[in-house]
């Protein structure tokens, strides 16, 4: 008798239960089907350089939708693709409002490339032109770019990432010094190092010991460093510093 009650009072339990889960489905189907949840308005905050119109054009198929049917990760996958974008968030603002927030790319180096000034971000994405009120002096400066090596208005990839893994290498190594970056005999690569000391670098390969080797001599020589005329560390276990006459 005993486990008869119990099974029918589980039973009653899970009757009521399913009854309400129900209803509570039902009751939420039926108030997000309201007017009042269609999509009328898209905010848009973060973009500094990127046209609010490009943002909304990627949002515009959002509106007269239900915001909580919306393809919002959709919205940000498209947004994700215009390169100057970093990061991008695409929130609903009940009731009726989508919020989009950007994060661009961040000028970290600057070239000129066919008569045009452009800038890179560290991890070597092309940004295009820029204002004026952008400090060029404390940016990075890279050299030896050529036209062919934008492709439809983006860098081509094995350049991307020769850029990205020096300007990553040399913040670590050199934080406060001004760099130049010699890119026009890749895959051979040449810095300069606050103006006045050449570093013959070779390939990238094994770019953060040939950089240390770099700051070591440096330091080493440093009552010397104005009569260094180049450190060429190709072979970092055999590095060699050529003094001016």
């Amino acid at each position: 008798m005993a486990k008869k009650r119990r099974r029918r009072k589980f039973s009653w339990y899970l009757s009521w239960s399913l009854f309400f889960s129900f209803a509570a489905i039902l009751l939420f189907l039926l108030i997000s089907l309201l007017p009042i949840w269609q999509i009328e308005e898209i905010k848009v905050s973060g973009n500094r350089f990127v046209p609010r119109e490009e943002i909304l054009k990627e949002a515009d198929s959002l509106i007269g939708k239900n915001i909580f049917w919306a393809d919002l990760a959709g919205v940000r996958e498209n947004l994700l693709k215009i390169e100057i974008i970093k990061e991008a968030k695409v929130k609903r603002a009940l009731p009726n409002a989508i919020a989009i927030e950007v994060k661009e790319r961040v000028e970290a180096a600057v070239a000129v490339i066919s008569g045009r000034t452009v800038f890179f971000d560290n991890e070597g994405y092309l940004l295009g032109m820029r204002d004026s009120n952008i400090q060029i002096t404390d940016l990075a400066v890279i050299s030896g770019l050529k036209a062919e090596d934008i492709l439809s208005g983006k860098i081509k990839d094995g350049v991307r990432e020769e850029i990205a893994e020096l300007m990553s290498a040399l913040s670590e190594s050199f934080p406060k010094e001004k760099i130049k970056i010699d890119l026009s005999s890749l895959p051979e690569v040449m810095i300069l190092l606050d103006d006045v000391m050449l570093v013959k670098i070779g390939e990238i390969s094994g770019l953060k010991k040939k950089l240390e080797v770099v700051r070591d001599l440096r330091d080493f020589e440093q009552n010397r460093a104005a009569q260094i005329e180049y450190i060429d560390v190709r072979v970092p276990d055999s590095p060699v510093i050529r003094f001016k006459k």
